[in-house]
């Protein structure tokens, strides 16, 4: 039986006491976890099969994301990016990290010219556009 309890009062805050053999125990008293994880969907499925995981809301804790695969539809040989943009997009990190640092909400403000705002705008659209439940297979919500 695994122990969940770390997890599940890490999501809630609920007081951890954690009892350990031959050493003084742990109180927690406002216990928090974070959790980013890549499983693969069969993973996921078969913790779904464990009662230990679907009767104490384990399961229910988490936010889940499952993206069509692509697998048969990867490009296998991608156009490597041109040496001169790499160069421009290296330029332009290096003068946003050399901003000052400033503290609370006074952040330094970018403004884009007129072309950068149309170029924003066009790839904003293009994504859009490929976001489209008529575009995926298996409908709206994408998942089969």
């Amino acid at each position: 039986m695994p122990n969940l309890d770390v997890l599940l009062k890490g999501y809630s805050g609920d007081p951890l006491l954690v009892d350990r053999v031959g050493r003084p125990s742990i109180m927690v008293m406002r216990p928090m976890v974070s959790a980013v994880l890549t499983v693969q969907p069969d993973v996921l499925e078969s913790m779904g099969a464990q009662r230990a995981f679907r009767g104490r809301g384990f399961l229910a804790r988490w936010l889940y994301a499952l993206p069509l695969s692509i697998v048969g539809q990867r490009i296998t040989d991608p156009v490597l990016c041109p040496p001169e943009l790499r160069r421009e997009w290296e330029s332009g990190l290096r003068w946003v990290y050399s901003l000052p640092e400033s503290a609370g909400d006074d952040l330094p403000h970018l403004e884009l010219s007129p072309a950068a705002h149309d170029v924003y705008w066009g790839y904003r659209d293009e994504v859009e556009t490929r976001l489209s439940p008529r575009r995926r297979p298996g409908g709206p919500s994408g998942l089969g």
